[in-house]
């Protein structure tokens, strides 16, 4: 599934309980047919403090 990034959200506080925020942002679907979604879709991107990546 490919997404295309709408709007990049602000980040204000970057840090959680052993994780930190790197990215999130509005998406949309890729696609060329005319499908939406009924729900706004948002792609978070955070970073363990292990040093895993994970996109939620």
């Amino acid at each position: 599934m490919g997404l295309k990034v709408e709007d990049n959200c602000r980040l204000i506080d970057t840090q959680g309980d052993g994780f930190s925020v790197l990215e999130d942002a509005r998406v949309s679907l890729a696609s060329k047919t005319n499908c939406k979604l009924p729900i706004p879709l948002r792609r978070v991107i955070v970073q363990r403090k292990d040093g895993d990546t994970s996109r939620c």
